[in-house]
């Protein structure tokens, strides 16, 4: 709506942007062309594969997350899991961490998450690692985006671009920067990157 030049969005964030109001993509880091969604269970529970949680309970993250909801569903569907009518009771939760403490705490038998967040946390030396593990992961797809309003000159947009393009390992402040961001560099990002997620919230009327 113009109240904001330059924002860093999940994919639903920019998809909806980019319909309603012609946001414009700008870069992606590396590692958000590769993003997963997995599901966790227990360390000491039975389940070995999705089948294995039929009748049981399970969460989503929040309702209008992109690894946590949208595309665990979607991939979930693939799978032959309509979660209303696979699990016994389906929840959504505030954050991934939410998930995480409800899974680990026994409140909900399974949840799905970020995969990055997940090996993070359940992955060798996390902090759930003795609590939690991985049972199944999606297929990747493209999450977050760096995106302008569409009233921003095409120059600017172009400057802004460049400064991401251009950070690298070469110097102490860009070698810095790129490793908060957990990346190795980033890319020029196009809306075709995020047409799956945007005919996943067109199918679900969230668009």
């Amino acid at each position: 709506d113009g109240s904001i030049d330059v924002v860093f969005l999940g994919g639903v964030g920019f998809s909806r942007a980019h319909a309603r109001h012609g946001a414009i993509p700008l870069v992606m880091r590396d590692i958000d062309t590769r993003f997963t969604s997995v599901v966790v269970v227990r360390s000491g529970d039975p389940a070995r594969s999705l089948r294995d949680l039929r009748g049981r309970s399970f969460t989503f993250g929040n309702r209008d997350s992109t690894s946590g909801h949208f595309m665990a569903r979607y991939f979930l569907g693939i799978e032959g899991v309509e979660p209303e009518r696979f699990f016994s009771r389906i929840e959504y939760s505030a954050s991934h961490d939410s998930t995480l403490n409800a899974v680990a705490d026994g409140k909900i038998d399974a949840g799905a998450m970020s995969g990055i967040f997940a090996y993070a946390a359940v992955g060798p030396g996390g902090a759930r690692a003795k609590d939690l593990r991985m049972l199944w992961e999606t297929s990747p797809y493209p999450d977050y985006v760096w995106a302008a309003r569409r009233e921003l000159p095409a120059g600017l947009r172009q400057r802004l671009m460049d400064a991401f393009l251009d950070l690298d390992f070469s110097t102490p402040a860009s070698k810095l920067a790129l490793e908060r961001e957990m990346a190795d560099g980033f890319l020029p990002a196009e809306p075709e990157d995020f047409r799956l997620v945007a005919e996943v919230l067109r199918r679900a009327d969230r668009l």
